[in-house]
């Protein structure tokens, strides 16, 4: 069974705009190379941004 990873970008300073997409991109990479699944909380903020990438 693959890993599933949760990670709550609302609790960190760097989960925030700019930061947090390149935190989605990077996990996307990792999830296409290993298999892991990721799911991201992030501020209402960010929804958009990042569910549109």
């Amino acid at each position: 069974m693959k890993p599933l990873i949760v990670i709550n970008l609302k609790t960190y300073e760097t989960g925030t705009s700019k930061k947090a997409l390149n935190l989605a991109k990077l996990a996307e990479e990792v999830s296409i190379s290993t298999g892991s699944k990721f799911i991201f909380c992030v501020q209402p903020t960010d929804i958009r941004a990042i569910s549109s990438q």
